[in-house]
């Protein structure tokens, strides 16, 4: 299969003014758009070319001969899963509360909606250099909790569920917020996460 730079569920505006139009048009149409295009050629004629993405990083996240492929798509797989965990601007507190079933597993791991994403900014800001904070869902315990990846590390390796990511590599909010990573993330949980969508995944992931 192809590996290509899949387009953004919005406009590169539509995130203003929480991130910028020209942080996302670097983030994603430069650094996601080169994930992509190394992917392409480092799998071509291999057979990680006729897998998916995930089925890329399993086979390859413990091999270090495929680095190479598994930084890249592993880093292709997660800047799509954290633009797809996020929503317009304008409509970001439209959302309202947590409901039902993910509502109490939030609730029962972290004690308030509140605490879960404090738990959450506080895992984003304390990652030394490069990586992602993660929402997770553990489908043998069926528990939500918080991790913790270096550079382009994903919990599929670890295996647990993503169900919603924060992107601290600098390029991810140093046009907008320079130095102030506890800024970007606590806008990025508080006005900008699609928690709609986190439940979604919470809900497809417990149906398994």
């Amino acid at each position: 299969m192809p590996f290509i730079n899949q387009d953004l569920p919005y406009e590169a505006n539509h995130l203003e003014p929480i991130i910028s139009a020209r942080t996302v048009e670097f983030h994603y149409g430069k650094h996601q758009a080169g994930y992509a295009s190394n992917l392409e050629v480092l799998t071509n004629g291999t057979a990680f070319s006729d897998m998916d993405l995930i089925s890329v990083i399993k086979e390859t996240v413990f091999d270090n001969d495929e680095a190479a492929i598994y930084n890249n798509a592993a880093q292709l797989w997660n800047h799509i899963f954290y633009w797809d965990g996020l929503k317009h601007a304008e409509k970001a507190k439209t959302g309202g509360a947590l409901k039902g079933d993910f509502a109490e597993a939030v609730k029962a791991a972290f004690g308030s909606e509140e605490n879960m994403k404090a738990k959450l900014i506080e895992a984003a800001v304390s990652i030394f250099g490069s990586g992602w904070a993660w929402l997770v869902l553990d489908p043998k315990t069926k528990l939500l909790s918080i991790v913790k990846t270096q550079n382009a590390g994903n919990p599929v390796t670890m295996d647990m569920v993503p169900l919603f990511t924060i992107d601290v590599w600098e390029h991810a909010y140093y046009l907008d917020y320079q130095n102030r990573r506890a800024e970007y993330a606590k806008a990025l949980v508080e006005e900008l996460a699609d928690w709609g969508v986190v439940q979604e995944r919470y809900g497809a992931a417990m149906s398994k």
